[in-house]
């Protein structure tokens, strides 16, 4: 009899664990994003999945021309000039880079019209209260004098990104979620660049000093030639 409660027991917490689990990772409607009474301006939906499904081939080609050019360009050692120059530097991020841009499986963003203005508080509340049962904690609140308020969470296990933003009467929300967590694939971005980014840095001061140079002076004008003096007749 014992035997049987405890089972009965590890049932009931697998089954609420379970539970929990699709709670959790249920995917939130994108009318559910839209604040109360606001009215949809713009509103993209984007299937990560079924898009890679369709560029995932053109994203492979165009990371493997990037990286083959990379290589010619520092195997022949002549110096590139423009976008160009930052090729050979960032070659080895694409892979990483690309990695993570399939691993998104869902990209939404809304912006809206509210009928009025819409206290800060009311609208923290709003998110926090629609994403917090599913798993997402707040990552970053900013709110200014100017009453533009802005919310940034985190899904479960980093595989998801939320932002928020109130300014006045138009607001402007967005929802990426991952297949894998986004610190993993940002840190493995930076480990892959680790060793570029300096010479990144470099073309870009160089960029930039190149723009700043003042223009050379303007040639002078040429002078006009002097008029003859008139004979007395």
């Amino acid at each position: 009899m014992r035997n049987v409660r405890m089972l009965a027991v590890v049932l009931a917490l697998a089954v609420a664990t379970a539970s929990a689990a699709a709670a959790a990772g249920a995917e939130i409607a994108s009318d559910q994003l839209v604040y109360q009474g606001a009215e949809v301006k713009t509103q993209v939906d984007v299937n990560g999945e079924a898009a890679m499904q369709l560029i995932g081939g053109i994203l492979d080609a165009a990371a493997a021309q990037a990286q083959e050019q990379a290589k010619a360009m520092k195997e022949s050692g002549k110096p590139a000039e423009g976008p160009l120059a930052m090729l050979p530097a960032v070659a080895p991020m694409v892979d990483p880079a690309k990695e993570a841009i399939k691993s998104l499986s869902r990209v939404t963003i809304l912006v809206m019209r509210a009928k009025g203005p819409v206290e800060g508080a009311d609208f923290l509340a709003y998110y926090s209260g629609l994403l917090s049962p599913f798993g997402w904690s707040p990552l970053l609140t900013v709110r200014d004098q100017g009453n533009t308020t802005v919310s940034i969470m985190l899904a479960r296990e980093a595989k998801g990104l939320f932002f928020a933003v109130n300014g006045k009467n138009e607001m402007v929300v967005g929802l990426v979620t991952t297949t894998k967590p986004l610190g993993e694939l940002l840190g493995q971005i930076a480990s892959a660049g680790g060793g570029s980014l300096p010479a990144i840095l470099s073309l870009r001061s160089m960029g930039q000093k190149k723009a700043e140079a003042p223009a050379p002076p303007a040639p002078p004008a040429p002078e006009k030639p002097k008029a003859s003096p008139k004979k007395a007749k």
